[in-house]
């Protein structure tokens, strides 16, 4: 049987990491053969909330959202290509920097 770690955690949330639960779970009589990542370590992604959603006027398949991607990033705009962006719907956002209205960028985090 497969299952995620978080899914476990749900349950049971011991304060140990990841390979003492596998450990453990195997003293305790089940037999884990393997652990392993499903996706490689990422940062710098939130979830933003679509606060607006209009059609790009230059573009049929593009989206021109406004998001609320957290403290400090409360009305970014954001040009998405998901026919399904609508308003107050949530979506994982990345960006690398930000352009301030002065003309200034900074890293988002």
């Amino acid at each position: 049987m497969q299952f995620s770690e978080s899914w476990l955690r749900q349950f049971v949330n011991p304060a140990i990491d990841s390979k003492a639960l596998g450990h453990a779970m195997t003293m305790a009589g089940l037999e884990v053969e393997e652990q392993r990542s499903v996706a490689p370590p990422f940062s710098k992604v939130v979830v933003a909330e679509i606060i607006s959603a209009e059609q790009h006027p230059d573009a049929d398949r593009l989206r021109v959202c406004r998001v609320n991607a957290g403290p400090g990033f409360e009305n970014l705009q954001i040009v998405c290509g998901a026919p399904n962006a609508n308003y107050f719907s949530r979506a994982a956002s990345r960006c690398r920097s930000l352009t301030s209205m002065s003309g200034e960028r900074r890293p988002w985090f």
